[in-house]
């Protein structure tokens, strides 16, 4: 069995047998529409899933394994309640499209600009306040980020406006002093006990 679609079942996490970390020749899971709070942590064992999808549920975390789902190149989690994600995201080194738009994400790990394969990402309708400094590695294969209606300072609103590239190379060119407190046009302080 290569793709497993439970789409639109109102499975509950406690409802998923635990025997589905036994698919370990899965390639697709489709968990969208249905009631999860979070996914099962037996999904450690799915790691040769190369798409997971979990679209419109009611996922408020994700488990730290993850980052054990090393083949992914696609994860779709739209339309939950996360509020952060795991550093064990930046494991994800194969994902190319990813897709956490209308969730309430307020801050990223740092571990998240490991995703440097990415070529698409969907923040739009979130929390977010600043992009981590670590995706100014993020260069090379990036060419679609959506982080539209979210109250972003950093980076500013002129860059953001500009687009995927424009973003990351203003993190990149900004990291040092950034991490210090000091962007300039920010009004951001550095902290006086900082030297």
């Amino acid at each position: 069995m290569n793709i497993l679609d439970l789409r639109q079942n109102l499975l509950t996490t406690e409802s998923i047998p635990r025997e589905i970390g036994r698919l370990t020749n899965l390639k697709k899971l489709y968990l969208s529409g249905n009631l999860l709070s979070t996914l099962p942590p037996e999904i450690r064992s799915l790691t040769n899933l190369q798409e997971l999808e979990v679209n419109n549920n009611s996922i408020t975390t994700l488990p730290e394994e993850i980052g054990n789902l090393r083949s992914l190149n696609k994860l779709a989690l739209s339309g939950n309640k996360l509020n952060t994600l795991p550093a064990s995201v930046g494991n994800l080194t194969l994902l190319t499209n990813l897709d956490l738009k209308t969730n309430e994400i307020s801050v990223l790990p740092p571990d998240f600009g490991k995703l440097e394969a990415c070529t698409k990402i969907d923040l739009s309708h979130n929390m977010l306040t600043e992009l981590p400094w670590e995706m100014g590695k993020m260069d090379k294969n990036l060419s679609n980020l959506d982080v539209g209606h979210n109250p972003l300072v950093i980076p500013p609103k002129p860059i953001v406006a500009k687009g995927a590239q424009e973003i990351v190379k203003w993190l990149a060119k900004n990291e040092k002093e950034g991490r210090k407190g000091k962007v300039s046009g920010l009004g951001i302080q550095a902290d006086p006990n900082q030297k």
